[in-house]
């Protein structure tokens, strides 16, 4: 089934809605503010959040209720054919809220959407378990996607969203994204938090991923610090496509990183948007003027 964008959209727009309806309530009543800021509050704002994405929004609340810590499950998102697989009350579930939910945390700006094709190519670096994938899936049902992914433990669960979503142009890379091929060593961290190490325990491959940076119309970069060799390196010059990136700390030239990121990234022509998220990490924008 061919869903359109604007029909996504308008789904989202509705959630968004009811939202605000919602918020106005709180604001209006007392004791209820403090209520939405508790932890079943907040599942609950969660919830509702997540009925105008999922077909069965009741199923997902089931698992994430009753299930055992990393139940595996799959889930249809609403008036579309894409499945995501997460594992119930682990951060799988954040970040499928960060990525899938409204307001979507992979919306592009204005100036990035309008210039991308209707099946764009895109490069996800740092697949963990395909939820960026799904989402432009979503929006883009004929796009094609390589996610590259080294942990195993997301790499099983990423499989089994590509296995379950078999109609999609979808690829995967079990490898780690880095300037040169070789290995490095992997310090699993908690789901989405596995990092590049040198005191890691887990050795995996690594790949060049600037020549395939050249030939696509959309990358993602969320790979935990090792984004700041390959922004360091004289091939990005070449990289064309808009780029969303996700900074971290860890592994920064300079301080205070955010800054570090937008430099890098003007250095070499691009034009940025974007905002800290905490005291570690933030997110970026970046595309090069119509001109270039």
């Amino acid at each position: 089934m061919r869903v359109t964008t604007a029909s996504c959209r308008l789904l989202r727009s509705n959630g968004r809605s009811v939202l605000h309806v919602l918020r106005e309530i709180r604001n209006a009543v007392p004791g209820l503010s403090a209520l939405s800021n508790s932890g079943p509050g907040q599942e609950l704002i969660r919830g509702l959040r997540r009925r105008a994405t999922l077909s069965s929004s009741m199923s997902f609340a089931a698992h994430q209720a009753l299930a055992r810590r990393d139940r595996v499950a799959r889930h249809e998102l609403a008036s579309t054919d894409v499945i995501v697989v997460l594992r119930h009350r682990s951060r799988d579930v954040d970040i499928f809220d960060e990525i899938i939910v409204s307001p979507r945390g992979y919306e592009p700006p204005p100036e990035v959407h309008r210039r991308l094709p209707t099946a764009p190519r895109v490069l996800d670096l740092g697949g963990n378990i395909g939820l960026f994938a799904l989402d432009t899936f979503t929006e883009f049902p004929e796009a094609s996607v390589t996610s590259v992914e080294p942990d195993p433990r997301n790499l099983r669960i990423l499989h089994m969203a590509r296995a379950a979503n078999a109609s999609k142009d979808w690829a995967i890379v079990g490898a780690a994204a880095s300037t040169s091929a070789g290995s490095l060593m992997l310090e699993i961290g908690d789901y989405a938090d596995t990092k590049v190490s040198d005191t890691g325990s887990t050795e995996v491959t690594s790949i060049d991923v600037l020549p395939m940076m050249r030939d696509v119309d959309l990358i993602k970069i969320d790979i935990e610090g090792s984004e700041w060799p390959i922004l360091a390196d004289p091939r990005m010059a070449d990289v064309q496509a808009p780029i969303a990136m996700e900074w971290h700390d860890a592994g920064a030239p300079t301080q205070p990183a955010h800054a570090a990121a937008v430099s890098a990234l003007r250095a070499v022509g691009f034009m940025t948007q974007g905002e800290e998220f905490g005291y570690d990490h933030g997110f970026i924008w970046a595309w090069r003027p119509s001109s270039a």
